[in-house]
């Protein structure tokens, strides 16, 4: 199967408050065939969550953000739709980070920098052990 074919449709919510770390996970997802929003803030990705909350197939959001860090957007977004899977990434895995984490239901976590097939292989097993 191309690469292009993997994400079958798939709508990702992308966020990080870096710029290069949204474009070049953005990169990453659309050759695998996903649709990826992405932001670079957390409010104005939640304004995006708002506004069609079944439109996102995943959430992948950084932990540390300013204005809204991505555990409180986490906690926010699984009100709405809490089956929705959440993947956060981090440059700084702590394990209070890990158990707020696993509290609010987030299926996965990576750590930056961003390795492609991570990525990719993340991705592509929390689609195949969930149902959206």
């Amino acid at each position: 199967m191309p690469l292009s074919e993997v994400g079958n449709g798939k709508h990702i919510l992308l966020i990080d408050d870096e710029i290069q770390v949204t474009a070049i996970g953005q990169e990453i997802l659309e050759c695998y065939g996903y649709t990826v929003t992405s932001q670079n803030c957390s409010v104005k990705a939640f304004d995006d969550f708002i506004l069609n909350p079944f439109m996102f197939d995943l959430v992948i959001t950084d932990v540390l953000m300013p204005n809204m860090t991505g555990l409180e957007l986490a906690r926010k977004i699984k009100r709405l739709r809490e089956n929705l899977p959440i993947i956060m990434w981090t440059g700084l895995l702590t394990p209070v980070i890990e158990n707020q984490a696993r509290e609010i239901g987030i299926q996965k976590l990576i750590t930056k920098p961003i390795n492609a097939q991570n990525l990719s292989d993340t991705v592509l097993n929390i689609f195949h052990s969930t149902t959206v």
